[in-house]
Order: C-alpha cells, then structure tokens, then sequence
C-alpha cells in the first residue's frame, strides 16, 4: 500500500504509482491517523438514489394495476 499524504506534496504532485494528480487525495491529519473531510457523499449521489427509488416505485405502482 501507498500511503500519499497531499497536505505535504508539492503543487504540480503525481501519484508516482497510478499517474493521479494531488486533488485525488484526501488531506491527512497526523494526530488522528485519518482523513480530513471526504466522509458523506456528493449530493448528486443522493438525489439520484433518491430519483431512481421514486422511478422504481412508480414503475411498481402503475405496472401492478
């Protein structure tokens, strides 16, 4: 496993192992061992899920009629 710490990389950084550029990476927090931020998912995520469930219920409802 890599371990890329981006808070202490250069600007113009490149993963050395997969080409990926500094804003892939998470910042890290040494005091705690884990990443700073990142945790809930894009609202587009969300909306879409939420979208999808309501096409799939009314999809049900109208097809079991």
């Amino acid at each position: 496993m890599f371990l890329v710490v981006a808070n202490l990389q250069p600007e113009g950084f490149e993963c050395p192992q997969c080409n990926a550029p500094k804003k892939r990476f998470a910042e890290y927090d040494p005091e705690t061992g884990r990443a700073i931020g990142g945790n809930a998912p894009p609202i587009t995520v969300i909306l879409s899920i939420l979208v999808a469930a309501g096409a799939v219920g009314a999809l049900l409802f109208y097809g079991l009629q």
